[in-house]
């Protein structure tokens, strides 16, 4: 680079290199002298070869003299705009562990040059990425990268161009002035107004501009008669915008030249043509798409790279291919169409969305000045697109996009701005975008029959009134219940509900014209006889696979009444909810379900003189008193504490009953006990035929998912042989839920998977382990109206996690919302067959009764019993328990998480339980919050 300066000192000492606003000039000589000096006092000063130097100028003379006197003595020059926060500033220098940092031109050296050798494949700059998508990289260059290529302009007397300093268009526009035939005019800050006064005033006839300019000097109606070329960079003109500068200008030649700082000097030129509006260009060197869209050039030099950064390197620049960070295809001509920005590229469910199509098409409207669309981050995950738009005059946005693009391409937000935020060099700043977006919320109503019918969907599960298409699913107090009976209304995969949350994107992804739903969904043709479910099948193998039978245990309760109460009536009301729930007057013969016409409860009433004793009177009375042959496998002890305060145990048999049955189970025991009505209840038999249905659809999914999947978590430290079984636990406080969740819902998750994610990951800490099976349940009532239903409807999924590679919170994170997904999805299946495959995965709960338990209508309050049973029994094979420990978690009224971590206390000691509780808290406190 110094030697072309040299080279045009020496020919042409009186070439005006440099004209700054029209005022200021730096010949070719001056320049030459004034670097030479530069370069001496910055020798004196102690930089040598190799070192980086900062150059954060404002003034366009001062550092294209601070730019060759760096470059000439074999020092790198880092150029940054004088006009960048200093924060900024400061963490660029730091990046790259600059020497020096010049702010203005020092001038005491001698002006002879110092003959130093700068060979063309030595660094030269470090540029700074504008960071509009993420954070700014060092991008680095030689010296051949910077000059290879340099037009002379020979047409043109002078060219003018707005760029910033420290961009790489600037950048471009320093090198061309050390070669070009005519004068490079700048103007330091671009205003419309006094660029076309640049233009007549000098007779210009070529001028650089970004598309922002371009509109700028359009909506001025500035003339530009002098012009012969037009050339647009640092990002793609919008087909509308080049028509308009076409038809203003129709004498001048438009060009769209196409690159990136990375990609320099690689590039695509195309001379405007109207009947191919939307392309980029065809490339001045090679070019390719790969597969998945990708744009690639390829650099007729050495390749840049990014400073410091060899990871990011790789990604970017591989065999002298340079990926251009966008997504495009190829027409059979050779011109490059681009779809988008692959940062900007929006996940709308089942739809990759262009942002550029939706911009190019708000730019046809001919009250748009400026448009942006962005990606609009949700509570569980992807994005509803949101358009920021300049107007001249109002208009409706989405309706005028109707007529253009598909109704996923549909903006949910519209966002009317006075200007929207750019950097220097022109480049929309997205992230400021999504910013305003978030502190100017506006939703607009369901109007198309899908989204109506959405709509009616989510307020019969919800019982939520007003809905807009940007409201999400998930944010309104769905979850993974309410998105099953969701998807079962809508006849989509569970996983579509949590792949398209916003009310707009399900409802483009409905695969058929949706009408409201019915209030309610019953299943298929009633089963005459009584068959098991998953859950029941597995549990029945588990309790008889040893010699000695095993009892799986109740599901129980403890509420304690202040208030006046009658045992008598309660028992009677007990029995009514009884007598309507066949699933609760089911018993077993072996293996083999009947269910009994008469089936009552068991209901003791004792008196205690304290609470301690009337605990254990609770505690004795859910253990061991169950008969499953004849019955009842319901039953409640009474505790008399004084005149209006009792204690109250329920307890029912798990193979007829599960958590989620608890609250409906109390609700109606609330209702009887007061005389109220009940309400009618779904069809049992009917429901369990329908979920054992599925079952033939959803087995080739667990047989691959599963295979090769580890029995059991083995080995695992510091378990012991042990023979028998007996469980313990430890409580934890994990914390409030709601940072939790919300950092889960930034990564398009729920609480329950940053909670698996986090049990995996404690599990391979404590363990060593990577091939981590969890065993956990839902509620398995996915079709509308099985709320109400009380049995053993459970659904146990095996969710089999990689944690190898030591992932990230973010990777691990999304490794388990595809088990969950996926599982969710195929959720009813034979669980007993791989249950039997894999009995040694850890069990894992997450509870949210959204409230404690109580009796409705009377003073009442959850009265807590310990989680772990006091009971004990021999391993079912009599060989060592090899079964891992397992973790509960419930959302508490209050917000925070309580844990339980179970084991089996003959095969752990509880000092190295307390050492795995830490862990998860460490966890969960550090990663997850």
């Amino acid at each position: 680079m110094p030697a072309l300066l040299s080279a045009r000192a020496a020919a042409e000492p009186d070439h005006v290199a440099l004209l700054v606003d029209g005022e200021h000039r730096l010949t070719a000589a001056q320049w030459q002298a004034r670097a030479s000096a530069a370069a001496q006092d910055l020798t004196a000063q102690g930089v040598h070869h190799g070192d980086r130097v900062g150059l954060v100028f404002s003034s366009w003379i001062d550092y294209a003299i601070a730019f060759v006197a760096v470059t000439s003595i074999g020092a790198v020059a880092v150029p940054l705009s004088a006009s960048l926060p200093p924060a900024r500033v400061r963490e660029a220098l730091a990046h790259c562990g600059a020497r020096l940092t010049l702010r203005s031109v020092p001038a005491t050296g001698s002006s002879r040059p110092l003959g130093l050798a700068v060979s063309p494949g030595e660094l030269a700059q470090i540029i700074y990425t504008s960071g509009t998508t993420g954070t700014p990289k060092g991008v680095s260059a030689t010296h051949a990268n910077l000059t290879f290529g340099l037009g002379r302009l020979e047409h043109s007397r002078y060219f003018l161009h707005a760029f910033p300093l420290g961009t790489n268009a600037a950048q471009t526009m320093l090198m061309t002035a050390l070669v070009a035939r005519p004068t490079s005019i700048v103007q330091s800050r671009f205003d419309a107004p006094g660029f076309a006064r640049l233009v007549s005033g000098f007779g210009v006839s070529s001028i650089f501009l970004v598309p922002a300019m371009a509109v700028a000097l359009l909506d001025g109606g500035h003339p530009l008669d002098e012009v012969e070329l037009i050339a647009s960079s640092a990002a793609p003109l919008p087909p509308a915008v080049a028509q308009r500068l076409s038809a203003a200008y129709p004498e001048a030649t438009l060009i769209n030249t196409y690159t990136s700082t990375e990609a320099a000097p690689a590039f695509t030129t195309m001379i405007y043509d109207p009947s191919r509006p939307d392309a980029i260009g065809r490339p001045s060197g090679d070019i390719r798409v790969d597969p998945t869209g990708q744009v690639w050039l390829r650099s007729p030099t050495k390749p840049r790279s990014y400073y410091g950064d060899a990871m990011a390197t790789e990604a970017t620049f591989q065999d002298g291919w340079v990926r251009m960070g966008d997504v495009g295809y190829l027409d059979p001509d050779g011109y490059l169409y681009l779809t988008d920005r692959d940062a900007d590229v929006v996940k709308s469910g089942a739809h990759k969305v262009s942002t550029l199509r939706i911009e190019h098409a708000l730019y046809e409207h001919p009250s748009v000045v400026e448009a942006a669309v962005v990606g609009l981050p949700h509570p569980v995950m992807g994005a509803t697109l949101g358009a920021a738009v300049v107007t001249r005059a109002s208009f409706d946005v989405r309706a005028f996009l109707a007529l253009r693009l598909a109704p996923h391409e549909l903006p949910t937000r519209v966002l009317t701005l006075d200007s929207l935020p750019r950097n220097d060099s022109g480049k929309i700043l997205k992230r400021s975008l999504r910013a305003l977006f978030e502190a100017r919320p506006r939703s607009l109503p369901p109007q198309t029959p899908a989204e109506l019918a959405v709509a009616a969907a989510w307020q019969q599960l919800l019982n939520v009134s007003e809905i807009g298409l940007a409201d999400d699913f998930f944010a309104l107090g769905g979850d993974s219940l309410s998105a099953t009976r969701l998807a079962a209304l809508l006849d989509v995969p569970v996983s579509q509900i949590f792949a398209t949350p916003t009310l707009a994107s399900l409802a483009t992804a409905l695969p058929t014209p949706a009408s409201a739903p019915a209030p309610s969904a019953r299943g298929v043709g009633a089963a005459g006889g009584v068959e098991l479910t998953a859950t029941q099948e597995s549990l029945l193998a588990w309790m008889y696979a040893g010699e000695q039978t095993r009892d799986a245990g109740p599901i129980s309760v403890g509420i304690r009444v202040r208030d006046g109460f009658d045992a008598d009536r309660f028992g009677w009301a007990l029995g009514e909810v009884v007598r309507g729930h066949e699933a609760l007057r089911m018993v077993f013969d072996g293996r083999t379900p009947r269910i009994l016409e008469h089936c009552p409860p068991e209901v003791t009433v004792t008196e205690a003189g304290g609470v301690q004793e009337g605990a254990q009177l609770l505690r004795s009375d859910r253990e061991g008193r169950f008969d499953l042959r004849n019955g009842p496998l319901v039953r409640s002890a009474v505790v008399r504490l004084g005149e209006e305060d009792h204690l109250i145990g329920l307890a029912v048999h798990h193979l007829v009953f599960d958590g989620a049955s608890m609250g409906v189970l109390l609700h109606e025991l609330g209702l009887a006990y007061s005389g109220s009505p009940l309400r009618p209840r779904g069809d049992y038999r009917e429901y369990v035929t329908w979920t054992r249905q599925q079952w033939r659809g959803n087995l080739p999914y667990w047989e691959s998912t599963l295979d090769g999947a580890p029995s059991h978590l083995d080995p695992f430290r510091g378990r012991q042989v042990a023979k028998r079984m007996r469980s313990a636990q430890l409580e934890l406080d994990l914390g409030e839920a709601k940072p939790l969740r919300d950092k889960a819902a930034r990564h398009g998750a729920t609480m329950f998977m940053a909670l698996a994610a986090a049990w995996s990951a404690v599990l391979t800490r404590a363990s060593g382990l990577t091939d981590i099976v969890l065993l956990t349940p839902v509620p398995g009532r996915a079709k509308p109206g099985s709320e109400a239903l009380i049995g053993c409807l459970v659904q146990s999924m095996l969710l089999r996690v990689d944690t190898g590679d030591d992932p990230g919170f973010p990777d691990l994170l999304a490794r388990v919302r595809r088990a969950a997904l996926g599982g969710l999805d195929h959720q009813f299946h034979p669980f007993a067959t791989f249950y039997d495959r894999h009995p040694g995965a850890s069990f894992l709960r997450v509870e949210n009764w959204a409230g404690q338990a109580h009796l409705p209508g009377l003073v009442s309050e959850q009265f807590d019993l310990p989680r772990a049973l006091d009971a004990e029994w021999p391993t079912p094979d009599g060989g060592p328990d090899l079964q891992a420990p397992e973790l509960a978690v419930v959302e508490q009224p209050d917000g925070r998480l309580t844990a339980w971590l179970l084991w089996n206390d003959y095969a752990f000691d509880r000092s190295t339980m307390e050492s795995i509780a830490r862990m998860l808290t460490d966890y969960v406190g550090k990663e997850l919050r």
